[in-house]
């Protein structure tokens, strides 16, 4: 019965359908907010699977969130990105939650919205054998190649740009980031 839901809403969301004019486009919102990790990020695909859209109404996903697990953040971006979603930035977008923002296929943010990129972080447990540790190691590698590699094909930004815009940080606002290719609309419709 669940996967029928499934099926009904992404027919609801219109992937790939004709969709309509701006001036006449209708919109789903929904909000994601907080910590991503698995938990909000199973909660959030949920709630947008049950909630009830009109048929051929856009998904548009406002993004506020200081980041979290970027494997939890990756499965949401590519799920967004399957929805054909649009996202809007508002408060803070960081770390892990910028790829999420950079799923939209129209990106936008309010007018005080801030972004922050940076290098991901190794979290080292009490008991780590060396082992362990060279395996966390590379796995933050990976993690931290597929965030810059997103950030450059999502933006359009040269790879070597965005490798030092990330390392240590880079904290900007909405005049930056039209700049730089992460917003694509200047405002809501």
């Amino acid at each position: 019965m669940k996967f029928i839901k499934i099926l009904l809403t992404i027919c609801a969301l219109n992937i790939g359908g004709g969709m309509a004019t701006a001036q006449e486009q209708s919109y789903c919102d929904q909000y994601f907010y907080g910590i991503i990790d698995q938990d909000t990020v199973g909660m959030f695909i949920d709630k947008v699977l049950l909630d009830e859209c009109d048929a051929g109404s856009q998904l548009r996903v406002f993004i506020s969130s200081a980041g979290g697990d970027p494997q939890a953040a990756m499965g949401l971006y590519d799920w967004l990105q399957l929805l054909e979603a649009d996202t809007v930035a508002m408060g803070d977008v960081a770390s892990a939650a910028v790829p999420l923002f950079l799923a939209g296929k129209v990106r936008t943010a309010l007018p005080n919205a801030r972004f922050l990129i940076h290098p991901g972080y190794t979290f080292v447990q009490e008991k780590m054998t060396d082992r362990d540790f060279a395996e966390l190691k590379e796995r933050d590698a990976w993690d931290d190649e597929m965030y810059n590699r997103i950030i450059a094909e999502r933006t359009g930004l040269e790879r070597s740009k965005v490798d030092k815009m990330v390392d240590p940080f880079t904290v900007f606002g909405v005049d930056e980031a039209k700049e730089w290719g992460f917003i694509t609309q200047a405002s809501l419709n």
